[in-house]
């Protein structure tokens, strides 16, 4: 399921900030609390498990980021939350709880998000003969690697960057039993005009890569990687990808 979260900033200020993920980390941590009385937010946020889903934040054309802001073209710009999982039942609580929050303002830093719309995207179909996607990052791309509890994190100008990626989706789908070792431990990604980008989350400064890839994987973990998104850290705006072009089979 991909959800599109139509929200509009505030009258008053044309400034939003660079490090936002924590802002739309903040906006799904309200829906949840006050959905149902709160009982889904341990499910989702209790604990160090990895969560079911993935997004990625649209902002208008026409934006300037300057340091730690981003200064929008105007005053009530309309900002899209694109929010996807392959887990149904995720897919129904997170919908359920953010079409309770419609029409509801939330607080950003030097600014708020009122929600207007909560849209089901439709799904781009991969044919069960399809191998290969031309994708675009809907968000940046992070590969992280940890080691003796520091964090490397991998981009394309890394001459690793093929092996690791291939390493973390690994470990993504360790757990997915319907796809066999060899599915889990053959997902590649060609970049074809792919930059590295440093962002900001929760002030630290994170390496990741940007741009238009070839992705190879058999159908099936093509589709949930589509749905779920790839790479490390997915939960927190990162890996989300949408597809441009799909194989024609072989």
């Amino acid at each position: 399921m991909r959800l599109a979260l139509q929200m509009r900033t505030g009258l008053e200020r044309e400034t939003f900030p660079s490090d936002y993920r924590g802002a739309c980390l903040s906006l799904t941590k309200r829906a949840t609390t006050e959905y149902a009385d709160g009982k889904y937010f341990e499910e989702f946020y209790q604990g160090n498990h990895t969560k079911a889903f993935s997004f990625a934040l649209g902002l208008p054309r026409g934006v300037r980021f300057a340091g730690d802001t981003i200064f929008l073209p105007k005053p009530e710009s309309q900002i899209t939350l694109t929010i996807s999982t392959a887990d149904p039942r995720t897919a129904a609580i997170l919908s359920n709880a953010f079409l309770a929050m419609k029409g509801k303002t939330h607080p950003v830093k030097g600014n708020m998000l009122r929600i207007e719309k909560v849209v089901l995207l439709p799904e781009k179909p991969i044919p069960q003969n399809s191998h290969v996607l031309l994708i675009r990052m809907l968000a940046p791309l992070c590969i992280r690697e940890h080691i003796d509890n520091k964090d490397r994190y991998i981009t394309i100008e890394d001459a690793d960057f093929a092996q690791q990626f291939t390493r973390v989706i690994a470990y993504q789908l360790k757990d997915q039993t319907e796809f066999t070792e060899e599915e889990k431990n053959s997902v590649q990604l060609i970049p074809y005009e792919m930059k590295k980008t440093v962002v900001r989350h929760y002030g630290q400064k994170i390496a990741c890569s940007l741009g238009v890839g070839v992705l190879t994987a058999s159908p099936r973990v093509l589709h949930y990687l589509y749905q779920s998104g790839m790479g490390s850290r997915r939960s927190a705006g990162f890996g989300l990808f949408d597809i441009i072009t799909v194989s024609k089979g072989g």
